[in-house]
């Protein structure tokens, strides 16, 4: 018979990839099962391999006393032929895939995350050198309000402030001393004028720098209407949470919500368990099958600000879950949590406890 790959090459001569794949393949096609056993007689040691048909895979006819494992090491290497059946091969691969297609999906969510960090980090050192510039200018327009020709107006803007006069009140009221003033009116614009960029543009810079951090994205606005005009369901400080219902094994004399019945790694369906079950309760054989004490338990998925944000959630990752469900906890005591819900609560709105 030819065989195409050489069993003694490492693994390394080919890609993993294609020595899963030549692995699998081989394992599909041979005979499942690994019965072996030594058969002594007739002045030498044969040995026998069936597979789970009862189909010949390996038989061997030694003589001088010997069977198909020979050598020191000859223990060892028959429980390596028996243990490297067909189905444990399938089952290493399929477990070696799945963390494969796991680790690519972590991997494509660090990327994300990186992605998302950098583009944060360049917004950061953006806003960062603006703060740094208007940090300047107004290091600049306080000079210059020191200059003597502005002092004496400056002087009558700030005790009309003192007083309580409105910003409007305040201009009229400096147009007509403006006029009154011509001097003073005089050297106020040249001072205007000399003023580095000019007083106006200075001024309208830092608004506009003012105004844009005051600035928060549009989404930050829903939520916090969410915040304030959702029911909490009667829950201080609420926190609504995705979880999802898992099954593990536990044990059938404590806790325990059903008992499952497999075949092969696959749960049989209910009609075949009940039957099971019952022969199993009259002490009959059950072999082949495999009996599990199943009990459900809530997994936490993601935590939202609104039952909003969950149910967004679930309906772009709803799918790969087994039954979701959104529950209500608390952040009572939960400082960071309070803090931050109550500003959102301030985006267009008053926070808990305002009026």
């Amino acid at each position: 018979m030819k065989v195409e790959a050489s069993a003694r090459g490492p693994a390394m001569d080919k890609g993993i990839e294609a020595l899963i794949a030549d692995m699998k393949a081989a394992a599909e096609k041979a005979t499942p099962g690994r019965i072996g056993d030594r058969i002594d007689g007739s002045g030498s040691i044969k040995y026998e391999c069936l597979g789970l048909d009862k189909t010949l895979v390996l038989r061997t006819d030694h003589k001088n006393m010997e069977y198909g494992f020979i050598g020191d090491n000859g223990d060892a290497d028959e429980v390596f032929f028996r243990l490297s059946s067909p189905e444990n091969v399938l089952a290493l691969i399929a477990a070696l895939e799945q963390a494969q297609q796991e680790s690519k999906e972590q991997s494509a969510r660090i990327e994300e995350l990186e992605s998302q960090r950098k583009l944060a980090f360049m917004a950061c050192n953006r806003w960062r050198d603006k703060c740094v510039d208007a940090e300047k200018r107004i290091a600049e327009l306080e000079k210059w309000q020191q200059c003597e020709h502005s002092k004496k107006r400056n002087a009558v803007i700030d005790g009309l402030a003192q007083c309580g006069e409105a910003a409007w009140e305040i201009e009229e009221y400096m147009q007509q001393w403006d006029k009154e003033h011509p001097l003073e009116l005089a050297a106020y614009k040249a001072e205007l004028d000399s003023a580095p960029n000019g007083m106006m543009q200075l001024s309208n810079e830092l608004a506009e720098m003012k105004r844009k951090c005051a600035e928060v994205p549009d989404e930050f606005a829903r939520i916090g209407e969410s915040l304030r005009t959702q029911s909490n369901r009667t829950t201080g400080h609420p926190v609504f949470v995705v979880f999802d219902k898992q099954e593990i094994v536990g044990s059938e004399e404590h806790d325990c919500d059903r008992i499952a019945w497999v075949f092969e790694c696959h749960e049989v369906d209910e009609c075949k368990a009940g039957r099971l079950e019952a022969l199993y309760q009259g002490g009959r054989d059950t072999r082949g099958y495999d009996r599990y004490a199943m009990k459900s338990i809530d997994q936490f998925v993601t935590a939202c600000f609104t039952e909003d944000g969950c149910k967004d959630y679930l309906q772009q990752n709803g799918h790969n879950l087994n039954k979701p469900f959104i529950y209500v906890h608390s952040a009572y005591r939960n400082d960071e949590w309070q803090v931050i819900r109550n500003w959102l609560m301030t985006v267009g709105g008053i926070a808990e406890g305002g009026e």
